[in-house]
């Protein structure tokens, strides 16, 4: 069918997947279907022994661990729980591009912030350059007498 290469896309600063096709297939519309459903299947593969294939122009969004704002320790699971459910329910999109969970872990904890109560500026700025997105969700949770609220900002860096 062709030949497949590592390569570094020098925009996005990252290893991927480039896959040459033979001329002299390339004409043939099974083929070119085969190949397009192989690219959607493989950019929905996420781990770090996989090179990730180059997306389209979706918007990319990286959604980060909640703030415990009361500092209850009961609440402490809701700080994961509501940006893993966020992440669950937005990759489901095909209009987007969500950073995993293990990539969103991965990224804080290369950062050093996967303990962080709250983001920094700063820290919002590293994650968008590392995790190579256009917007950063972040948000907090506070238990009241009679109700639960939780708030969310997206931000573009």
């Amino acid at each position: 069918m062709g030949r497949v290469y590592r390569v570094e896309d020098t925009k996005a600063k990252e290893e991927i997947a480039l896959k040459l096709i033979k001329p002299e297939i390339a004409d043939d519309k099974k083929t070119i279907e085969r190949f397009r459903n192989e690219l959607t299947t493989a950019r929905k593969i996420a781990h770090r022994n996989v090179c990730r294939m180059p997306s389209s122009n979706k918007p990319s969004i990286a959604v980060l661990y909640f703030e415990n704002t009361n500092d209850d320790e009961n609440l402490k699971g809701y700080r994961t729980m509501l940006s893993n459910m966020m992440i669950t329910d937005l990759s489901q999109s095909k209009y987007l591009n969500i950073l995993t969970i293990d990539k969103t872990y991965s990224l804080l904890k290369k950062l050093g912030i996967e303990e962080s109560k709250r983001y920094s500026t700063e820290d919002l700025i590293k994650v968008s350059r590392e995790g190579q997105v256009d917007y950063v969700v972040t948000g907090s949770y506070i238990q009241g007498i009679e109700d639960f609220t939780i708030t969310f900002v997206m931000q573009k860096l």
